[in-house]
């Protein structure tokens, strides 16, 4: 390896023109396909997987639609994945697990979790497994959340007042993805004091 000093290094960087600095851009930007014709699209495929796995846990149906937006054959790829949940690089059980921590962290609640899962393609199995098996309590994170919510609202009004904002606390809980009792309990928490 040649150590260049600063004269020889000027001239290096004079030669590349603006219109390679764009070309090398544009060859960047047409990787877009998954398969490259010197690689066994297999290897490919699997190489681009593992580098998505390594970073967080997807679904196999979130890894469906990767491959598929990268034009990767759709019978090689649920083929690799299958490789992927045997040697257990990729698991619905463990995505379901972290998106339910980072749920919990936003405040969601479990109805709104339980859709989001199933958007994501987890079976329903393993979304009554995960919610089960979570140590969360649903009605004091309601009422955490509902805390949160009702500082901003008018609690030192008339009776109308007071009930617009629990009106509106209770709307806001339910988009949250709370069920009718916890957002009951939340409410009745947060008006007691």
């Amino acid at each position: 390896m040649k150590v260049l000093n600063e004269q020889e290094l000027k001239e290096k960087l004079a030669d590349i023109t603006p219109a390679a600095k764009t070309e090398g851009k544009q060859q960047n930007l047409s990787k877009k396909k998954i398969q490259n014709p010197d690689e066994d699209p297999e290897k490919d495929i699997k190489k681009y997987f593992l580098s998505l796995l390594a970073r967080r846990e997807y679904s196999k149906q979130e890894l469906l639609a990767k491959a598929a937006s990268r034009h990767a054959d759709s019978s090689l790829a649920e083929k690799i994945i299958k490789e992927l949940i045997e040697d257990n690089y990729q698991s619905d059980q463990r995505y379901a697990e972290m998106l339910l921590r980072a749920r919990i962290n936003k405040q969601v609640g479990p109805i709104k979790l339980r859709i989001e899962l199933k958007q994501k393609g987890v079976s329903s199995d393993i979304i009554e497994q995960t919610l089960n098996s979570s140590d969360c309590d649903w009605f004091e994170l309601a009422e955490s959340c509902a805390r949160k919510k009702y500082k901003a609202l008018k609690h030192n009004a008339d009776f109308q007042e007071k009930q617009k904002a629990r009106a509106k606390l209770m709307r806001f809980l339910q988009g949250r993805g709370f069920d009718a009792e916890q957002i009951r309990y939340a409410a009745e928490s947060v008006e007691k004091g």
